[in-house]
Parts: C-alpha cells; structure tokens; sequence
C-alpha cells in the first residue's frame, strides 16, 4: 500500500498528468516549488482548460523556505472602467450573462499573479526563465494534446452555450460537435499567447504588445475591457488569514470581490463574476 507523505525529491500534484510531470521537471532542472506551480498551472490551461486559464484569477499562498509566516497573493481582476448597471441596462439585459463579449467584464488576473509569485521567491540569477517554465505550455498548445475524458465530457455539456462564442468552434469542436476522448486539440492561439510571454516577459499581458493584441480583440467582439483596464491591474500582496484547527495552524486568503459579488439594483441582479 502507497502510504507516502513527503517526497524528498518533490511532489507535484495537479488534475492532469502532463501538466503535473511539466511542474516536476522543473524541480528536477533546478528550480523552486513557485516556478513549478507556475509551469504546472501554464501547462493546465492548455491540457485542462475548463477548469484553469490565462483568462482566470489567481490566488497564492507561498511558505518560505526554512519557515516563517506565509506570503499571501490575491490576483483577481478587477471591473473594467466601462463596466456598469447601465451598460447592461442598456442591452436589454437584465443580468449579467454567463456567457458571451459582455460576461467578461472583470481583468483575468492569472499572469500578474504568476509574476508576483516569482518576485516573492526571488531567486536572482538562480531563477530559471519565463521561456523554460512555459515550455510545456507552449509545446502543448501548439502540437496537439490528447485531450481528457472529462475536458470532452465538459464541452458536450456546455455545448449549446458555448458554439457560437468567438474562437470557441475553431478552437475545441469537431464538424460543430463535441470531440471525442483522446481527439487532439491544438490551440495555436494560445501557444503564440505563451510565446509572447516567454519572449517578452509576464507584463506583457498588461502593458505591452501582447496587451495591445488582447485590447484590440476584445474591442473588436464588445467586450467592455479595454487597454487601460489592462495596463492598471497589478497583484496585491495581502495578509493571510491564520487559525488554529486540531493541533495545527492553518492559513487561508481573506475575503475578495473576484470570486464572488452580488450587485441588486431592482433589476439588475448578478451572483457570481463571470471572469472569476
């Protein structure tokens, strides 16, 4: 019977295999648990995609090494300048959609939190580069990945809402249907994404040229985010919250608006961020 608790050599654990062996051969290359949680997440928004992306928010707890209060990193976005009652009032809506230009209302945070996380663990010359850690990532978006059983089952769940959105068909679908267990998926667009955050470093997603390519696409579908939404989001270091529960500390991030807010005017009404 399998009854380890501590790997001498490291551990990685994720909901995909790949993304998982990504993460540890970073540890085996040298490099530190944030790198390989960095490669190991890059990894899953190309091998797991519907439960982790580029487009989400991210939030961190990081121990020191030798000890010491953990760090905390909250990256959630934040509403677009734009966003407001009155631009779904104006729609006709009622609510904020779950899907759709309009849904995405709120900055994905993920990459800014990325690079926090390498700036907390500050290893200088010693940390690997964003191009080694998103390695996989960008191999996997661009050659192909078998994709999971429960990736294809997702997708003919959510087919009928999810057909139509931009890049969406191109991108998963197969002759407008859901593809199969084992079919290969590449995402070109995403692995050219990746790349320029490995040529061009994470900021790039908020104040340079890959920011200006995302600005333009998404004023081009209606999404109500634009270039300055981008280059104002930053990551925030904040205090974790600590318990003690059966003999042990525990710590966990306090509360935030990204994943979860409740907006109630009379007729707008909203209980979950679609971004978050």
């Amino acid at each position: 019977m399998l009854a380890t608790t501590r790997g001498l050599r490291g551990i990685v654990t994720s909901p995909h295999h790949a993304a998982s062996q990504a993460g540890l051969d970073i540890l085996r290359d040298g490099g530190s648990a944030v790198e390989a949680v960095v490669a190991t997440a890059a990894a899953l928004a190309v091998v797991y995609p519907q439960m982790n992306s580029i487009g989400g928010d991210g939030f961190w707890l990081i121990s020191p090494p030798g000890g010491g209060a953990p760090v905390g990193i909250e990256s959630a976005g934040r509403a677009g300048r734009a966003v407001s009652l009155d631009l779904y009032a104006r729609q006709g809506m009622s609510e904020i959609p779950r899907r759709g230009p309009l849904a995405a209302n709120t900055v994905a945070g993920t990459v800014a939190g990325w690079a926090r996380a390498l700036e907390v663990d500050n290893r200088g010359s010693n940390a690997l580069p964003v191009r080694r850690l998103l390695r996989d990532a960008i191999d996997y978006a661009a050659q192909g990945v078998s994709i999971a059983t429960s990736t294809a089952q997702t997708i003919a769940d959510k087919l009928d809402e999810l057909r139509d959105q931009h890049g969406f068909a191109e991108t998963f679908l197969r002759g407008n249907r859901a593809p199969a267990p084992g079919a290969v998926i590449k995402q070109p667009a995403l692995a050219a994404s990746l790349t320029r955050l490995a040529d061009d470093g994470l900021d790039s997603f908020y104040r340079g040229p890959l920011a200006k390519i995302i600005a333009d696409e998404m004023e081009a579908i209606g999404t109500p985010l634009s270039l300055y939404d981008l280059q104002s989001f930053n990551a925030n270091i904040v205090q974790p919250l600590r318990a003690r529960y059966q003999g042990a500390e525990v710590f966990n991030l306090p509360p935030n608006s990204g994943d979860s807010f409740a907006i109630d005017t009379g007729d707008l009404r909203s209980q979950r961020s679609p971004a978050g």
